[in-house]
């Protein structure tokens, strides 16, 4: 071995046996700006190269002890030396030993007698090509880092569909027990009922370049988790085509559970207002190009707020999902019928049924009857039984509105109208509705305004014993003068006082008064 006792340079390790080869080697190193360290044989140059960093070996085939063939194999064992260049030195220059040189692992080799002229050169040629090999490398495996972080699947696959090369697809399928093939993990990923749509969108984008999106939900093996995807499509250089496979089970969740919260009911899962009207739009829309009619049912639960002020509002949220469970029931057995149906919960206990029909006011008035017969059977909670008769108010389009503001009011109206009636009741929508309702409207913000300001006034009826005729006492009763309307009667306004909880306020005043 040549003592070399300090390097300034790049390190090119030169085992050759001969000396006047390594002293030419050595130049010629020196030429392309290495530092040469020397060694007559493998095994010394093996030892030096297990603590150094070098920039290149020379080999010569033929050493005692080990060969260069073997040595090569070794040094490409090491993992820092997988890249560095080895190039072997031959005085043999048949097929056989070059094929061996580069089966061991050579970069290059160099035949005897060599061209020291040329050598420098072609050094520097080696150099410079180890040099971009490695920059590739680094750029491979900063690549790979990155598909192996990605959570999408990949693939590059020729204009018909068929699979050429994917980094990562086994990696993002969990189904798979060991890594299958690309064309396996292609296909799946794809659900049968989606591979046509995928060749298709396949061929266009290898025909006009376009980048295409395609979407699908499927249900993994046990059908009890439901999951979706998003396909990306992009032309390649050459024609291929790259796909990209993202999953979108979160996101869409995501949507849903905003959606749901948006758009339905939390306690009773069915159509919230907003969906409710949505859907009514879509109807009246429909019904106006097909000349068909559509029904709104409107339907309020008698005296249910009784069972929330004397059980709690958690029994009462129990009640209102066995109806809302119970609407749905009666639904389902008009499904057999043409048209659309839609239940939905406006709020409290209130509920709206829309249906379209070409004879929209008998398939409501069936509807509604259908409605208050299966709420006619006691509702058990907590062995407690809670009837919940309904009164109901239809409104059709377009005979009692146009629009869903105005046929919703209208059936509300009507649904008023069913209540004042008592019992289970369906109320069919006219416009005299709305004028009593009016009516009542003004004349309780009328009575409201009589007890704020102390308008109302005291009869007494004397009350006399039959058997002598002897007066016994006197009963006290309200009566009203409105200075518009004059004497209203005891019959209207003391129903008026009773819905609107003004009859508490009338019986404080009537008994400080007397």
């Amino acid at each position: 071995m040549t003592d070399h006792p300090v390097i300034r340079g790049p390190i090119a390790v030169i085992a050759e046996d001969e000396e006047i080869g390594r002293l030419l080697l050595a130049e010629s190193a020196v030429a392309a700006g290495l530092e040469p360290v020397m060694f007559e044989n493998g095994r010394d140059a093996l030892l030096f190269l297990q603590t150094s960093d070098v920039a290149l070996v020379f080999l010569d085939v033929e050493m005692p002890g080990l060969d260069g063939y073997e040595v090569c194999r070794q040094i490409r064992t090491m993992r820092r030396y997988a890249l560095v260049p080895i190039v072997m030195v031959t005085g043999r220059d048949d097929k056989l030993a070059i094929n061996r040189a580069f089966e061991a692992g050579a970069t290059d080799f160099i035949s005897k007698p060599v061209s020291w002229a040329l050598l420098p050169h072609r050094l520097e040629y080696i150099l410079r090509n180890a040099t971009s090999v490695r920059a590739l490398a680094d750029r491979e495996a900063k690549l790979n880092t990155l598909l192996e972080a990605i959570p999408d699947a990949l693939w590059v696959v020729s204009s018909d569909g068929e699979p050429r090369w994917s980094p990562n697809a086994h990696m993002v399928m969990p189904q798979f027990d060991k890594t299958p093939t690309i064309s396996v993990a292609f296909e799946a990923a794809l659900p049968s009922d989606i591979r046509s749509d995928v060749s298709t969108a396949i061929r266009k984008t290898a025909t006009d370049g376009k980048s295409r999106k395609f979407e699908y939900r499927h249900e993994e093996t046990d059908d009890t988790v439901h999951r979706s995807a998003e396909l990306r499509f992009s032309r390649c250089e050459g024609g291929d085509v790259l796909i990209v496979r993202q999953d979108t089970s979160e996101r869409t969740a995501a949507a849903e559970s905003i959606e749901r919260l948006a758009y339905f009911d939390t306690l009773t899962g069915l159509p919230n207002r907003q969906r409710l009207i949505e859907t009514a739009e879509r109807f009246l829309a429909w019904a106006e190009k097909s000349k068909a009619g559509v029904a709104f049912i409107y339907l309020d639960l008698n005296s249910f707020k009784r069972i929330n002020d004397s059980f709690g509002h958690s029994v009462g949220d129990a009640v209102l999902k066995r109806v809302a469970d119970t609407l749905s029931s009666v639904l389902s057995r008009f499904v057999s019928r043409p048209g659309d149906l839609s239940l939905a919960r406006l709020g409290g206990d209130e509920f709206v049924i829309l249906l379209t029909d070409a004879s929209a006011r008998d398939a409501a008035l069936d509807m509604a009857s259908a409605c208050c017969n299966a709420l006619e059977k006691p509702i058990v909670i907590d062995q407690l039984e809670f009837l919940t008769t309904p009164s109901i108010g239809v409104a059709i389009y377009p005979d009692d509105g146009i629009d869903v503001e105005a046929l919703l009011k209208h059936a509300d109206t009507a649904m008023y109208q069913a209540k004042a009636a008592g019992g289970p009741s369906v109320s069919v929508y006219t416009p005299a509705m709305s004028a009593r309702l009016r009516d009542q409207l003004d004349l309780e913000t009328r009575l409201r305004r009589a007890v704020r300001e102390g308008r109302l006034d005291v009869r007494y009826q004397p009350k006399f014993r039959l058997f002598d005729n002897s007066l016994a006492g006197v009963e006290a009763l309200s009566r009203w003068y409105d200075s518009e309307l004059g004497e209203i009667a005891p019959s209207r306004f003391i129903q008026i006082a009773e819905e609107s909880n003004l009859i508490m306020d009338i019986g404080a005043w009537l008994a400080r008064t007397v």
